[in-house]
């Protein structure tokens, strides 16, 4: 009896193992497609990091994957580093808005989780993933505006008004027209209609999006118009000059002489020489 009851036991088992495996076969399968999204995605803003010197920058930026369905791109200080956290939404295609693709189906697992307001931004991306081409340079100025906060140093202290913030973000906007290609503040542009449409970015801490829309319009046309010039490169600043912050990590050392960055996938044990920043997925 003994031996049939074990038996009996150890095949009741078997399916939740199988369950469990096949679950952890399909999430080390989406860290694998975040990972390859997020070395594309990562090459796009070198450009923009060139031309505002950050490639030197010390301490270094790095890009990381998060699985949220929210449009989200954030950028923070983390111990001695500077980490932009790109959502699974920012780096899914068109082919990923249903469920039957490993994205999509990490997006349609978050969508469960959020309130209605939250999914107002899975709404926005299915209507940006009309235009596949727009929207692509739409990203790119994102990831600029991102970049531009680092440059301005605005990660180094917290805004002490909503109207300090607000101001930020527009400095981060102009900082970002300037560095980056007409097709981008088209994006940009479009990005920020859309968005504004579905969903309530602009809050206490943001401007409103049809404020950004005028503006940006208005100094992409200056630029058409010849009557503005883009800025020349910006000179490198130590990024420890900015106003210090009680909750961040003690301020970096200065920049340095420019060095490539290097790229280290969590997939990997070798690290491979390349003008990309460190990635990882969470």
């Amino acid at each position: 009896m003994a031996g049939v009851s074990s038996s009996s036991s150890s095949s009741s088992k078997s399916p939740k193992i199988s369950l469990l495996a096949k679950a952890a076969a399909v999430d080390a399968r989406l860290d694998r497609i975040l990972q390859a999204r997020m070395t594309e995605f990562a090459s796009k803003y070198l450009p923009a990091m060139e031309a505002m010197n950050l490639t030197a920058l010390e301490p270094r930026i790095y890009f990381r994957a998060s699985k949220e369905a929210t449009l989200d791109l954030c950028v923070q200080r983390e111990e001695e580093n500077i980490i932009i956290t790109v959502s699974a939404a920012l780096l899914a295609r068109p082919e990923d808005l249903d469920h039957t693709t490993p994205i999509g189906a990490c997006l349609h697992r978050s969508l469960q989780l959020y309130k209605k307001e939250k999914r107002r931004d899975f709404w926005a991306l299915k209507e940006l993933s009309l235009k596949p081409a727009l929207w692509e340079a739409g990203k790119r100025f994102l990831l600029t505006h991102e970049l531009a906060h680092i440059y301005h140093h605005h990660i180094c202290y917290d805004p002490a008004t909503h109207a300090e913030s607000r101001r930020e973000e527009m400095q981060a906007d102009l900082t970002a027209l300037e560095f980056s290609e007409d097709a981008e503040i088209e994006g940009g542009i479009h990005f920020f209609q859309i968005s504004g449409k579905h969903r309530r970015m602009e809050g206490k801490n943001h401007p409103a999006s049809q404020t950004r829309i005028a503006y940006l319009q208005a100094h992409k046309d200056a630029l058409g118009s010849g009557k503005a010039v883009r800025s020349p490169v910006l000179p490198v600043r130590p990024l420890s000059s900015g106003r210090p912050s009680a909750t961040l990590s003690p301020a970096p050392a200065p920049i340095t002489s420019p060095a490539p960055v290097a790229v280290t996938t969590l997939s990997s044990s070798s690290s491979s020489s390349s003008a990309h920043p460190l990635i990882t997925s969470t």
